[in-house]
């Protein structure tokens, strides 16, 4: 799972400032991350504390004196590398009830401000009461499609796993008519929310730096 994950943060890097066709048409993909966009490298780095490790995970016994039938004979053959492999261990030896039943979701459906978009599965652990989070990132193109691998991550609960993922919530500065206003952008909405530096709510703005100077020139005419 490891190499999975380090395979998946160096093909977001490869990716920056390349060329690339969507939907037919060269494209060359953004080299750097503006202020009001969360970089999905930092998400990635603050994730990889959490990444599993299947030997970690699975009580495997073997014993030659002990006739056992081939299913659950192969653990040795599994690939701990490949999500569905491990996925499939995990509902074998109770970890996990179905490798369908999971609750799935997408940054797309928040309107992340975000790089890279990135889908995850929750499959709720059965043994522990923690969460197992299949995690991959949107590479380019049409968000239906274009993902990198999966890697499978653990967490104590849903909670913490959205605790991590508001680390990478983002501050920006920007200055109206000679005024600083300060701005909050969160992984989870689409929102950016904006403040005057005593911490006074000013407005909510939604788009780009234009719409956010915007919103505050109405608010504060």
């Amino acid at each position: 799972m490891y190499s999975v994950f380090n395979s998946i943060v160096e093909d977001i890097k490869n990716l920056r400032g390349k060329e690339v066709r969507i939907f037919g048409q060269p494209t060359v993909l953004s080299d750097s991350v503006d202020d009001y966009t969360i970089d999905i490298l930092d998400v990635l780095s603050n994730l990889s504390d959490y990444v599993i490790d299947l030997n970690s995970y699975i009580d495997y016994y073997y014993d030659d004196e002990l006739e056992c039938d081939e299913e659950y004979c192969i653990f040795d053959d599994v690939d701990g590398n490949d999500v569905d492999d491990v996925l499939e261990v995990l509902e074998r030896y109770g970890y996990i009830s179905d490798v369908c039943d999971y609750k799935g979701d997408n940054s797309y459906n928040w309107g992340s401000p975000i790089s890279n978009d990135f889908n995850i599965s929750v499959y709720n652990d059965m043994l522990d009461g923690g969460i197992f989070v299949e995690f991959k990132v949107h590479r380019y193109g049409d968000v239906r499609g274009n993902y990198t691998d999966s890697v499978l991550l653990h967490f104590n609960n849903e909670y913490e796993f959205y605790e991590i993922l508001s680390e990478n919530n983002k501050y920006a500065t920007v200055t109206v008519d000679g005024v600083d206003y300060d701005i909050d952008i969160r992984i989870t909405s689409d929102s950016y929310e904006v403040w005057d530096t005593d911490g006074n709510y000013i407005c909510t703005a939604y788009g780009d730096n234009d719409d956010v100077i915007e919103c505050i020139k109405k608010e504060v005419a």
